[in-house]
């Protein structure tokens, strides 16, 4: 009775297997990672040829100065032989089309990752604010100027690092499509990914918990009779983005 075994891996694919370890599972692909191990295995057997090959000089070289004619000979067939391999060894290079659709599934998971980013939250008090300073001059004057409650100001202060936090990530994401065709090592290009996928996951919960926060203060201004409107009869964006909220 037989028992099938899983063959040795070589040190090249067991090189391959622990970088790919690296990157989350639902990152990878399952052709993917079969490419990148053939890759390895390509490597292993062109390595195993070169020292072959490497060993057939030297037994040649030897075999000649010792001048034994069939160790020589023996040598240079073998010389012969490995030579003639070449066009027949395995790529060392990892699958074009595997690489594209490897990289394709990891902007979908990344594009996933950024959709669950709610929009910045907007204060009340900030529009009411935005919308006064829009008013002409002469009527700046005459209009009271909204008023900030303690609530207002905290949660501003929130909203303003939220924005800044958000600066960050957008870049980070920008940057990572902007080297989907620059960056050579798509092993290092999914670990990029994967990380920049976690960072928008991190700042959807922060900006879940901001945007409660907003909605509290914007409660508990117009609760407390706070809420400021225009002069009638007057327009402009900022008014117009107060009357949308």
């Amino acid at each position: 009775m037989t028992t099938d075994t899983e063959p040795e891996l070589t040190d090249e694919e067991q090189a391959a297997l622990e970088l790919l370890t690296t990157i989350p599972a639902d990152m990878l692909t399952d052709d993917f990672r079969a490419a990148v191990l053939a890759a390895a295995h390509g490597t292993s057997v062109r390595q195993k040829v070169t020292d072959a090959t490497a060993e057939a000089e030297r037994a040649l070289r030897a075999a000649l100065t010792a001048g034994d004619v069939q160790r020589s000979t023996e040598a240079a067939t073998t010389l012969v032989a490995l030579e003639r391999l070449g066009p027949f060894l395995p790529s060392v290079t990892v699958d074009a089309g595997a690489v594209k659709d490897q990289l394709a599934n990891a902007a979908r998971i990344l594009r996933e990752a950024e959709a669950k980013i709610a929009p910045l939250p907007r204060l009340l008090y900030t529009a009411e604010l935005a919308a006064w300073r829009s008013l002409p001059v002469p009527l700046q004057t005459t209009t009271p100027l909204p008023v900030a409650t303690k609530p207002d100001l905290d949660a501003q202060g929130i909203v303003d690092d939220l924005a800044k936090e958000r600066e960050r990530v957008t870049a980070t994401t920008v940057a990572w499509y902007q080297t989907l065709t620059r960056d050579p090592n798509p092993l290092s290009h999914l670990r990029a990914a994967s990380d920049t996928a976690g960072l928008c996951r991190e700042h959807a919960k922060v900006t879940a918990r901001v945007v409660d926060v907003v909605a509290h203060a914007n409660e508990s201004r117009s609760d407390a009779g706070l809420s400021w409107t225009p002069p009638s009869g007057i327009g402009s964006p900022a008014i117009a983005a107060l009357a949308a909220l």
